[in-house]
């Protein structure tokens, strides 16, 4: 037994004394409050003077009328031009909502899911609402979609083609820019007389009076056309 005890007796006394101390704090009394684990919670839990112990975010009725709300269906109904100024609502088109819809721009990029390509103020112009790109290709842009209490981010891809050049035709006008003389110079067809004058001639009906045709010899300016420019003015006012 002596030779036990040299052996082992620390360790027995050391377990002996963890369960003396151990019992204590088991049975430990302070505040009402019984056991080390809750007196230390009770410590925890009580509030300074001046602090506020906030327990509701959002009222259970107002988050199950927020459920039912549906979300609206946001897609692309129009991809922009370049050079032109177009507005969200020109983009897109907004479905399904029961509320009304902001939209606002978030990034634009030009590699999906990129924010290092932005282009934002190098390549596209925002102003508010409107957009304007200032050359054609692919384009991602993600815009935040907000309702009452909520709002939602989504990335839409864009083609932007470059604005056809509007073809547009010159007026040409049937009067003539200088006064014919009253006096014939030439004679034409049947029915017609021919009156010159200092840009060219007239084709002038003799039963009517009215100009059939104007044919133009010469520019604004006196110079010789090389030809004749003929203008058909019948049935012209």
């Amino acid at each position: 037994m002596a030779q036990v005890m040299r052996e082992y007796g620390l360790t027995v006394i050391t377990i002996i004394a963890l369960a003396i101390i151990l019992g204590i704090l088991i049975i430990i009394n302070i505040n009402n409050e019984t056991g080390i684990t809750n007196v230390a919670g009770s410590k925890i839990s009580e509030l300074a003077d001046n602090d506020t112990m906030v327990t509701e975010s959002a009222s259970v009725s107002a988050l199950n009328n927020q459920s039912t709300i549906p979300l609206p269906t946001v897609g692309v109904k129009a991809n922009p031009q370049a050079t032109v100024p177009i507005t969200l609502n020109d983009i897109f088109a907004v479905a399904n909502a029961t509320e009304p819809v902001d939209l606002s721009v978030a990034e634009i990029t030009t590699a999906i899911n990129d924010p290092s390509t932005n282009v934002i103020g190098s390549k596209v112009t925002v102003d508010g609402k409107t957009l304007t790109f200032s050359q054609n290709g692919i384009y991602y842009i993600t815009i935040e979609i907000r309702q009452t209490n909520r709002m939602m981010r989504e990335t839409y891809k864009l083609n932007v083609a470059t604005a056809p050049i509007k073809e547009t035709t010159p007026a040409t006008s049937t009067t003539p820019n200088y006064s014919v003389p009253t006096t014939s110079g030439k004679s034409g067809s049947s029915g017609v007389k021919i009156v010159e004058g200092p840009l060219g001639w007239g084709a002038i009906s003799t039963s009517t009076g009215e100009t059939l045709a104007l044919g133009f010899t010469k520019d604004l300016n006196g110079n010789s056309l090389g030809k004749t420019t003929v203008v058909n003015t019948q049935g012209k006012s």
